[in-house]
């Protein structure tokens, strides 16, 4: 399924960050298959370090065609590069069940379209949920430094 976004390999490679980057991540591109494996040995070891990750924006998430269809977990919208980068469990969790999740609470309780709300109101919305545990805060994880 195509989202409003398309993550790429060149994405990855770029470490882009977004202006609706749902979820930060850190692995590298992972292909098993030499059959179909048309990855460069180099590009395939290339893996971020934790200070230069990249983002998987909230637009692969969310249906292109389709009002209020999202994607969650190894469903996002993706060329195969991306999607073997961005396909980990943890990567997976993180922009199904805190983001897509959040943000389909969001649109549920205030009849908002998912592909208006923000990153931001994601971001207070898990703030607010975490609030009361200081070591778990996903919301911290994704603000950005400026």
């Amino acid at each position: 399924m195509r989202g409003l976004y398309v993550f790429t390999g060149e994405d990855f490679r770029l470490h882009r960050k977004f202006y609706d980057g749902a979820a930060k991540a850190t692995y590298g591109i992972d292909v098993h298959s030499p059959e179909t494996q048309k990855i460069t040995p180099e590009v395939k070891g290339r893996v971020p370090s934790y200070s230069d990750y990249y983002e998987i924006p909230l637009g692969t998430l969310i249906s292109s065609d389709l009002d209020n269809l999202n994607m969650a977990g190894r469903c996002f919208s993706s060329d195969f590069e991306g999607q073997s980068a961005g396909r980990i469990m943890p990567t997976s969790a993180g922009i199904g069940q805190q983001v897509i999740g959040v943000a389909s609470a969001i649109s549920l309780e205030s009849g908002i379209p998912i592909r208006e709300i923000s990153r931001d109101e994601i971001i207070g919305e898990l703030d607010r949920i975490t609030e009361k545990n200081p070591l778990y805060s996903l919301a911290a994880l994704l603000k950005i430094s400026k």
